[in-house]
């Protein structure tokens, strides 16, 4: 095995990893967020508060209609029960008694528009706990497959890092320090594989004295463009 193969095949498992940690940091995001759900509790809760609003202005108003018919009722009774003698009094009775019964349909009138805004209330407020229910429902699916998603990924980080330790003992201390070194400057990626004559990163064209050297593989070649080490394939 070459040098260059062997921090190739490093390459390729610390690359594995980086991706699987980087899926699992996706995952916990996702898991975490529950802006939805939080926005969809919170609409569910002011539509409830609403509908509760409207309940009591409805209670509010047939109490109101409730009250003026029994005050029409005794208007009525007083005005036709023959305890009234006096013609002024009775006269005045009269009086009350239709402005009495023009309130009332004020009143009715009120109550009726209540009473369909509280139902416009209900629909809303079903159809907000509709909608939580959905995402809820939706989420907890998510959920359930990422979970065993993760679960996937800690088995499969744990066997890389028994591959890493194998691979890694087909490389110098020094070999090692190097590539390390340039996976931190280079995003990840010290190694790159020839394309034909040219450098698989930056399309650097070698030198065949320096292709020849990346073939034999008892040197590190580094491209003198991008400062990868160069394997052969």
């Amino acid at each position: 095995m070459s040098r260059a193969s062997g921090l190739y095949r490093l390459q390729e498992i610390d690359l594995e990893n980086d991706r699987l940690k980087g899926r699992l940091e996706e995952i916990r995001i996702t898991l975490d967020d529950s802006a939805e759900i939080t926005q969809l509790r919170a609409d569910l809760a002011a539509k409830e508060s609403a509908l509760a609003t409207v309940q009591a202005a409805s209670t509010r108003a047939e109490n109101e209609v409730e009250d003026q018919r029994l005050k029409i009722q005794n208007t009525e009774q007083a005005l036709y029960g023959g305890s009234v003698k006096h013609p002024k009094e009775l006269e005045d009775l009269e009086m009350e008694s239709e402005s009495l019964k023009r309130h009332q349909d004020t009143l009715e009138d009120r109550y009726l528009e209540v009473m369909l805004e509280q139902d416009e209330a209900e629909g809303k407020l079903t159809q907000s706990s509709a909608s939580l229910e959905v995402a809820e429902s939706g989420q907890a699916s998510q959920h359930v497959e990422l979970v065993t998603e993760r679960e996937s990924i800690d088995n499969r980080l744990a066997n890389l890092e028994a591959e890493r330790e194998v691979a890694l003992a087909s490389v110098s201390k020094q070999d090692q320090d190097a590539y390390e070194g340039l996976r931190t400057r280079l995003r990840g990626v010290a190694v790159i594989v020839l394309n034909g004559d040219s450098c698989g990163a930056c399309g650097l064209t070698l030198s065949a004295s320096s292709r020849q050297l990346v073939g034999s593989g008892d040197e590190l070649i580094r491209c003198t463009q991008c400062g990868r080490i160069l394997y052969g394939g």
